[in-house]
């Protein structure tokens, strides 16, 4: 037996169905819109993102690898690691800040460079090949980084603390401006 006002019913269902489907069709209009103008993160399109530059513009990118330590004279330096926080988009012309990990018998920062070749592996593995431009002055290390870890807003060292030392494996990443300039200061 139907109601006596089975009308005002059906017509309430039938606002609640249409509201329903503006919604979605606004929301698939939005996610459509936000796919077809995004641009991709790849090695060409990085300057785009906050903090990142292409070499020839002013700065360049920089990138932090984290590996076995390498013999102390080597002008030419080769790391076949795994990446992290942009670090599949490092490429010839990048600078290197390079850590020998604690893990491996490393003391941390020992040595910066420019990548010389950059060659993509199997998943997140990339291979580079940098020239060396000089070692490190003074010391930089899980130590060093301590007292910056899990501190909110607390620069460059954290940022490196963070990346570098949250989990024990070895690694390329990505780091910001501020924590280049930041390291700079260590050559």
């Amino acid at each position: 037996m139907l109601p006596g006002d089975w009308t005002a019913c059906r017509d309430q269902w039938e606002l609640g169905q249409g509201i329903h489907a503006a919604f979605f069709g606004i929301t698939f209009c939005l996610l459509m819109a936000a796919i077809l103008t995004d641009t991709a993160v790849v090695p060409d399109n990085r300057a785009k993102l906050p903090g990142w530059r292409r070499v020839g513009e002013p700065g360049m990118a920089s990138f932090v690898v984290k590996a076995a330590p390498r013999p102390v004279g080597a002008a030419l330096l080769q790391f076949d690691e795994k990446t992290m926080w942009r670090g599949k988009h490092v490429r010839a012309g990048d600078e290197v800040f390079m850590f020998a990990a604690e893990h491996n018998g490393g003391g941390g920062l020992y040595a910066r460079g420019v990548v010389t070749e950059a060659i993509r592996g199997e998943g997140i593995r990339v291979s580079i090949t940098v020239q060396r431009t000089g070692p490190g002055t003074r010391p930089l290390g899980r130590g060093e980084l301590r007292p910056f870890r899990d501190v909110p807003g607390a620069g460059p060292e954290a940022e490196i603390d963070h990346k570098l030392y949250r989990q024990a494996t070895n690694k390329i990443a990505g780091i910001s401006d501020a924590a280049a300039a930041f390291l700079r200061g260590f050559f």
